[in-house]
């Protein structure tokens, strides 16, 4: 049997989904992380592995990973131009800055309160995704705090 004949009964796509049937997987870093995972939780966890597999492969073979994300915060900016007065935007910056950090700690800490790992702070893709994020937060927060600050400086008095 040919190689592109066995992947077809091995990997199946239909409409709704797509059914896998006697596949290995031969990558070390992939079973070490699912030997952590217990048991019950794995078929989900796979589940949500491919997920996540699938939203990077879009972005990157797209090329649209940084564009992406530039588009996110260029258009997040806009709407706090649009929605919050002038007086406003310093303190909205500076909130997410607090909360970004705030965040981030936590992130950072998760492993030490839920006790996973004996007292160890594991960083898994989640909890890189995760810091990427509130990092994101944060420098959103310094642009808005900083064009906040522009602006009242360039305000003529009394403004």
């Amino acid at each position: 049997m040919s190689k592109k004949a066995m992947s077809k009964k091995r990997i199946k796509v239909t409409e709704s989904g797509v059914y896998v049937h006697d596949f290995d997987i031969p990558v070390k870093d992939v079973a070490d992380y699912f030997q952590r995972v217990p048991e019950q939780k794995r078929e989900t966890e796979f589940r949500r592995a491919i997920e996540v597999g699938v939203f990077y492969l879009e972005r990157a073979s797209t090329g649209m990973d940084l564009e992406f994300v530039k588009r996110q915060v260029q258009s997040l900016l806009a709407n706090v131009d649009k929605t919050v007065g002038k007086k406003r935007k310093k303190m909205l910056g500076y909130a997410l800055v607090v909360i970004g950090m705030l965040a981030n700690n936590y992130v950072y800490l998760h492993d030490l309160v839920t006790d996973k790992h004996d007292g160890a702070i594991i960083l898994g893709w989640q909890a890189v995704v995760a810091i990427v994020l509130t990092l994101v937060v944060v420098a959103v927060g310094l642009v808005v705090a900083w064009r906040a600050a522009a602006e009242a400086e360039g305000a003529p008095p009394g403004a």
